[in-house]
């Protein structure tokens, strides 16, 4: 009763992350960068696995697009726009194109007598994997408490 309330420190200015705010130029370097990253190992893992089992997979593109999508959105300090979803979306169909040209193209890779051939339900991933991406990256619902 006698001991007066202690407030604490004073509080001091910094810098507070809203999910509002449009990223800075330096968000989307950085989100083009880990795209391209993601991109090059994606493309090499996407070979990997089809020389591995010796057919084309698609399983290996949807993985590939959430891991495009949750390093795009990370890098990006956790904003979520349109433009970061169209990066996330277009990086994970580099990564699975260039993954089969990697297969096409490199002579340590033993090439099927029947080829590597593509199927629509290839595609079909490939698509499901870039909307995927951008779901991950590109902007959330607004919630009922947002202004």
């Amino acid at each position: 009763m006698g001991k007066p309330l202690d407030p604490g420190p004073p509080l001091t200015v910094a810098d507070e992350f809203c999910a509002c705010e449009a990223p800075g130029t330096a968000e989307y370097i950085k989100a083009v960068g880990a795209a391209v990253l993601i991109s090059l190992i994606g493309a090499a893992s996407w070979c990997g696995v089809a020389v591995a089992a010796g057919h084309t997979m698609a399983f290996p593109s949807v993985v590939i697009g959430l891991a495009t999508g949750w390093s795009v959105n990370a890098a990006a300090r956790l904003h979520r726009t349109v433009a970061l979803g169209l990066i996330a979306a277009v990086a994970t169909l580099l990564a699975a194109s260039g993954g089969y040209l990697l297969l096409l193209r490199l002579p340590a890779v033993p090439q099927p007598t029947a080829g590597w051939p593509l199927n629509v339900y290839d595609f079909v991933m490939a698509g499901v994997a870039a909307v995927l991406a951008f779901w991950v990256a590109g902007p959330g619902a607004k919630s009922r408490n947002s202004l």
